[in-house]
């Protein structure tokens, strides 16, 4: 979800004409800036306090603050863990599981997540398959993978870095290399 909106994606999302938006914003209803070419923008906190207090509905992807990810584990102790791991290092994320790849594929069409976190051996249809399908697929063209495996060789991690992977840890996991893989993928090192 982005940070700033034009007046048109404003319009679209209350449903009105844009010059409504246009002149809640000259009437100071709503917080907008201009850009050197004199187009109007909002950052997405004001347009949620507009929102609010107009009673407009805010949709759940509007409140959504953090990424979403994508935890795809068969073995629900290391599921949990890397969920957990998560949430303790990062609050407003939203974090989804999936224990093998038909409810991951689910996932991913449904929420887009901006990270999988992806292990290596699934029942049913295996991560590298997953992974594949994943780059396959132009809607989560942006989405990071980061697979994980307790089988770690060569072969291995070349294997699932040629089908696209983002990212490679092994197995048992180790929480501080969890949280910096994490961070290098999506760029987070200077917030951590």
């Amino acid at each position: 979800m982005k940070d700033i909106f034009s007046t048109f994606d404003v319009a679209k999302i209350c449903k009105v004409d844009i010059t409504s938006v246009i002149n809640w914003v000259k009437a100071g209803r709503i917080k907008a800036h201009k850009t050197p070419g004199g187009h109007r923008r909002i950052k997405r906190k004001d347009l949620i306090t507009f929102l609010e207090k107009y009673n407009f509905p805010i949709s759940e992807e509007m409140l959504k603050t953090g990424p979403v990810v994508l935890v795809v584990e068969d073995d629900n102790a290391i599921r949990k863990y890397t969920m957990n791991t998560i949430a303790q290092k990062w609050r407003d994320w939203k974090i989804y599981e999936a224990e093998d790849g038909f409810t991951a594929g689910k996932l991913m069409a449904d929420k887009k997540p901006e990270l999988v976190i992806l292990d290596l051996k699934l029942p049913g249809i295996d991560g590298v398959e997953v992974c594949r399908l994943i780059r396959q697929d132009q809607s989560l063209s942006n989405t990071k993978v980061l697979a994980m495996t307790g089988y770690s060789t060569q072969e291995t991690k070349k294997k699932i870095m040629d089908a696209g992977a983002d990212g490679y840890i092994e197995k048992p996991l180790n929480k501080d290399k969890l949280i910096e893989n994490i961070e290098t993928l999506l760029d987070l090192c200077s917030v951590a």
